[in-house]
């Protein structure tokens, strides 16, 4: 996955998780990814270019489970699961959730803003 198709996922992912109250149903982008390619939207785009967004589409599929719709709690629980993350990156990220689970008190619900 590319640097920049990972910020729009994870952004994208992580806000819809703070500010639904539930689980959402998403669609899975390969769908679109595909008419689109058939509509000829991508045909200016060099070969490479064209299979780095192709790789990119893909990789969300398989977190799709190749299905056309999955909740967003079961597509966040299974990018986490598959990371590869060394030990230094999973201390920071527990860290992170730490100090905020510190100051956090889970018996209210949190304000959307």
């Amino acid at each position: 996955m590319t640097k920049d198709y990972a910020y729009r996922f994870w952004t994208g992912l992580f806000r819809l998780l703070r500010t639904e109250p539930e689980s959402r149903v998403m669609e899975n982008p390969a769908a679109a990814f595909a008419e689109k390619a058939k509509a000829g939207a991508f045909d200016s785009l060099s070969d490479e270019e064209y299979e780095a967004q192709l790789n990119d589409v893909e990789q969300e599929n398989a977190l799709f489970g190749y299905q056309k719709f999955a909740t967003s709690y079961v597509i966040m629980l299974k990018a986490l699961r598959r990371l590869e993350l060394n030990d230094t990156e999973m201390h920071t990220l527990l860290r992170i959730l730490i100090n905020a689970s510190v100051r956090t008190d889970f018996r209210k619900e949190r304000e959307v803003k």
